[in-house]
Formats: C-alpha cells, structure tokens, sequence
C-alpha cells in the first residue's frame, strides 16, 4: 500500500490515509504529526536540507522504533528498524513564490531490504566457494515481480523455485535474465504470465 500525507504552505499536517498510519504502527493522526516528515532525526541530512529550501525530495528513511521509544518521541505498534521510500513533493509557490504545500508518498521498503540484504549474503557464499542453501521462508509480502527484479539484478544463473499449496513454479535465470519458466504442464511465456 501506498502512504499519503498532505501538509499546508506552514508544514501542518491535513490529511494522512490510513495506509500510512498502519505502516508506521501510528494509532491516529496526533501521533503521525508528531514524526514530523520534514525534521526528525531518522530523516537523511541532505534530504532535511533540500526540505529547508522548500524543494522536493526523494529519500529512504530508516526508522528505529525501539529507540523512539526508549526517547519517548512517538507511540507506535512498530518494532526494530524499519525502511522507507519516501517521496515528499512542492505542490508549487503562490505570487510570492512561498509554497502552497506539500504532497508525501510513503512506501515500506522494509522486506525489500531484507531480501536484498540475504541476496548480497548469498553472492558473498558464493564469491567464497561456499555451497549456499538458498533462500526460503514466506515471502507473502514481497510482489514475485519485485523478488525476480531483485534477483536479475544479481546477473546470477539460478533456479527459482516458487510453491504454494496447489502449485509449483520454477524460473530459470541465466546472466540475469529470465530463459524460462515452467508451472505444471505450461511452459515459457505462459507459463510465466500465469506465474
């Protein structure tokens, strides 16, 4: 889902959707006010500074809901660290050339990292020598597309291997690139359109 939060020309908060709310573990919109998009310390310096001069930016911001709350900063069902994609946008400048407003998008990036992060210890196992188990576990979250994106990046031959209760897949990788694709008795582009 995707977060979006709406702020006046004075940074106040207007709106917030619930998307938003529930991914950062927020019980109303006090409580999302109180993170304050534009100067919190989990914000990236350079992104507080392009804020200041009124510009949009684009960002990832990791969030540690345990030491938020140890500082006593937000109340949130969140724990460890979280990752956002954040997208914080000028709505334009009046006469006086002061900005109207501002726009965020806000997408947890959080199983996005963490795949990644077991992807690059995977290649390390490999670049070693090493025999590599590979990667399981419930992946319910994380869009297929985003998982084979990930993986082409790697520019690795594989098999994936993708199973539910009535079904199983495999997508072949050569280079990074996807050769094939079969799931019961269908095979190539089909197969992986069905996928």
């Amino acid at each position: 889902p995707l977060g979006i939060a709406m702020y006046d020309a004075d940074r106040r908060l207007i709106t917030v959707n619930r998307a938003s709310l529930r991914m950062f573990g927020f019980p109303d919109e006090r409580e999302f006010e109180q993170f304050n998009m534009f100067d919190n310390p989990f914000l990236p310096p350079d992104a507080k500074q392009t804020l200041a001069k009124a510009e949009s930016v684009h960002c990832e911001v990791v969030v540690d809901f345990d030491d938020a709350r140890r500082k006593g900063m937000f109340v949130s069902t969140r724990q460890d660290k979280a990752h956002y994609d954040m997208l914080i946008s000028n709505l334009g400048c009046d006469q006086e050339y002061r900005p109207r407003g501002y726009f965020a998008q806000i997408q947890d990036a959080t199983q996005r990292r963490k795949i990644e992060a077991d992807l690059r210890k995977l290649q390390t196992i490999g670049a070693e020598g090493g025999e590599a188990a590979g990667i399981s576990g419930d992946l319910q979250d994380v869009p297929l597309t985003d998982m084979l994106q990930i993986l082409c990046t790697g520019g690795k031959n594989m098999v994936i291997k993708v199973t539910n209760r009535s079904s199983k897949a495999e997508v072949f990788l050569q280079g990074g690139d996807i050769t094939h694709c079969v799931i019961g008795d269908k095979q190539g582009e089909e197969a992986f359109y069905d996928l």
